[in-house]
């Protein structure tokens, strides 16, 4: 079958790519489609976002339907580069064998054999838009022009492509092993072996027999190449037989640990993974810090059982603009914009609400007692992943936050409205609406929806511009926290966390031009994100960050593997070294937060704190409180702790003891903390109770 690719499309002229580090190879217009040759019936149409698209239908299911164009890859050779595209599915039926269906493919020569590398063999069924790609390293010599193919085989339905491109490549390292010397530098514990597999190819394979159990290995990274960068792993992984792990983000692991200021941070591509399923890629993109103490990459199974193996590891480094592309150009020497009446204002201080629809009104008087002057109204959805109930859940918000208004007002408490349950959700718990194509490749990952489907990222733009719409003239507003927590989980996404909110912002300015506007940085508003965080082209932006660091501290106890290790001993206290071999103190509390001094400097941006704490039984909880609120003084800041009358693990109003749920009559240290830096609030509009 695969023969009959190569009939088809010798007889087509080559077109040569241009010598650039990324090379863009779709039309910029319908009309410039030049050097493409289409089936009957496809045809180039432009949608509303100004995207070009590429249309191919097929109604015969033992035929295709392949759009061709000859690419030279000549100026290429010994380079690997990366094709990647949109596609898009609609009723596309099941082919007849595995490498059929939709196509997306780049048949080439080398040495007079012939190979096929294509990135959707197999693809069927209905999805929206998401991104296809793979990686080829070009033959030294090419003696024919490849051709690259996109449509339909044996398989009948709708196939829509956009945003194709190719990019070269850097392959800053390969360190999987190809032989057993090379074996030496990986420590592997007893479960763990090597296998190769058909191809040859080594294959780390590692099993488990005991539910909580398991094991990871580890290959260290070398710092001096990755100190400071965006690093994107990758690696192969099957899975058979794989149990449900205890905790959410344990199973399957391929990870990246790194310690920073003597603060060990996880990120993972594959949290809660769990199952059977054969050889697909997992990714994780994460940045580096320049002052890196060490870093691992780590493979294994914990608290699963089953039989897990990874293969054909890779690892490179990333330029920003390519994974984190900026939506939008700013001048040299850009500084932050505020109106006179935003610029003067004194910092704020609060609290995160509890969840709004538990809200009373004895809460915002009891909180005016306290002296804070501001709040975060969390507006949550459990069902962000079904529309209607999402629209009716975000009105049901907004009519209780007007009908609060005047409470408020009288309490002297301004309000900033904080989406913390965005359109769509998170791929971790998904809500099935028509996507099965992204959550197959995604389920299991935080990435927030709206990063990939076109979908809930119109939804979210819309939601923003209705939000601003009904709170226009509600004087207690503060601000618009646009998204809490944006995380991509290492993918590379249609939409990213600046695009999204830039857009959204964008949305509100049409009705509100001068009201505040929060922006979170990337990888759930962390701080060392700042690194490459960049200042929207508007006035009045705020730009937020949360504050759970160290996080082995502040989230001792929380979670039930987590909670058996605190209540069997291992307790973590501030200040101390941790474990580590660094102090962490008010001094390391400050010198973590460089990344987004060194953002505010620059910018000469306001920075918004929207959550710090730390649980309630953690030792010393008390003084990291007031530790971090000295640091964000420091910093001119405004900020709201996390949580007033949540859960009870965050509540100044519960005394240490994990053992009572109760809250306490007298005020706790951590109480006395908030009271402290509440007394400086400078109330502008407080009217008497």
């Amino acid at each position: 079958m695969r023969k009959v690719f190569y009939t088809i499309i010798c007889c087509l002229f080559s077109f040569i790519l241009l010598g650039r580090e990324t090379q863009a190879v779709w039309p910029s217009t319908p009309e410039q489609s030049f050097g493409w040759k289409l089936p009957r019936g496809a045809g180039w149409s432009t949608d509303k976002k100004g995207d070009i698209i590429l249309h191919i239908a097929n109604s015969d299911s033992n035929g295709a339907a392949f759009a061709v164009r000859g690419l030279n890859l000549g100026p290429y050779a010994g380079k690997h580069i990366k094709l990647s595209a949109d596609v898009k599915a609609v009723d596309v039926s099941k082919p007849s064998a595995s490498f059929l269906g939709i196509k997306f493919m780049l048949p080439y020569e080398e040495n007079g054999k012939k190979k096929y590398p294509a990135a959707m063999d197999g693809k069927y069924g209905n999805f929206d838009y998401k991104a296809f790609s793979m990686t080829i390293k070009v033959p030294s010599r090419m003696e024919k022009p490849a051709q690259l193919i996109l449509g339909l085989q044996n398989s009948t339905g709708d196939v829509y492509f956009r945003n194709l491109k190719i990019q070269v490549i850097k392959q800053e390292s390969f360190v999987w092993p190809r032989k057993k010397t090379d074996l030496k530098k990986w420590r592997l514990p007893a479960q763990f072996d090597w296998t190769f597999d058909p191809e040859g190819r080594c294959v780390l394979h590692v099993v488990n027999r005991e539910q909580g159990k398991g094991g990871l290995a580890a290959l260290p990274l070398d710092l001096k190449k990755y100190a400071g960068k965006l690093v994107e792993i990758s690696t192969e992984i099957k899975a058979v037989d794989v149990s449900k792990p205890k905790v959410g983000y344990l199973g399957v692991k391929f990870m990246l640990p790194h310690k920073v200021n003597g603060v060990t941070n996880w990120p993972s591509a594959t949290d809660g993974l769990y199952g059977s399923f054969d050889f697909k890629r997992f990714q994780l993109t994460v940045a580096l810090p320049s002052n890196i103490q060490n870093a691992t990459v780590n493979f294994g199974l914990q608290d699963s059982t089953g039989n897990v193996y990874f293969r054909d590891f890779k690892i490179r480094v990333v330029p920003q603009e390519v994974f984190r592309p900026v939506p939008f150009k700013l001048p040299g020497n850009y500084r932050c914009e505020y109106s006179e009446s935003v610029r003067n204002a004194p910092v704020s201080r609060g609290v995160m609400t509890p969840d709004p629809r538990v809200m009373t009104r004895k809460d915002i008087h009891d909180l005016a007692e306290w002296g804070a002057d501001l709040v975060r109204w969390q507006f949550i959805c459990h069902r962000a992943g079904f529309p209607d109930e999402y629209r009716k859940a975000l009105d049901a918000s907004i009519d209780k936050l007007i009908s609060f208004a005047p409470d408020f007002k009288n309490a002297g408490i301004k309000v900033v409205f904080d989406m913390h349950s965005p359109p769509g959700g998170r791929y971790k718990q998904p809500a099935v609406l028509g996507t099965a194509g992204a959550l197959a490749e995604l389920d299991g990952s935080a990435c927030l929806r709206l990063f990939m489907e076109d979908f809930y990222f119109d939804l979210y733009v819309r939601a923003w511009r209705h939000i601003a719409e009904r709170l226009k003239n509600i004087d207690v507003i503060w601000g618009y926290d646009l998204l809490n927590e944006p995380t991509s989980g290492g993918q590379k996404v249609r939409y990213n966390y600046l695009k999204a909110q830039y857009e959204a912002a964008k949305a509100i300015r049409k009705v509100e031009p001068e009201i505040p506007i929060i922006i979170e940085s990337d990888e759930w508003a962390d701080i060392n994100t700042f690194a490459y965080f960049k200042p929207l082209p508007l006035e009045n932006i705020f730009y937020e960050f949360h504050f759970y660091a160290p996080g082995v501290y502040t989230h001792q106890g929380v979670g039930k593997a987590s909670l058996d290790k605190f209540k069997a001993g291992h307790v973590l206290k501030y200040p101390s070294k941790m474990g580590g071999d660094t102090m962490i103190d008010h001094a390391a509390l400050w010198k973590m937060l460089l990344p987004v001094r060194q953002f505010q400097k620059k910018y000469r941006a306001k920075l918004f704190c929207g959550e710090f704490s730390a649980i309630r039984w953690a030792p010393g909880a008390a003084q990291y409180i007031d530790d971090v609120a000295s640091c964000l003084e420091k910093l001119n800041c405004s900020w709201t702790y996390h949580a007033y009358r949540e859960w009870q693990g965050w509540s100044v109003e519960h005394d240490k003891n994990i053992n009572n749920t109760r809250p306490v009559k007298y005020d706790t240290e951590r109480k006395k903390v908030l009271l402290k830096y509440f007394r400086k609030n400078k109330t502008r509009f407080r009217e008497k109770l």
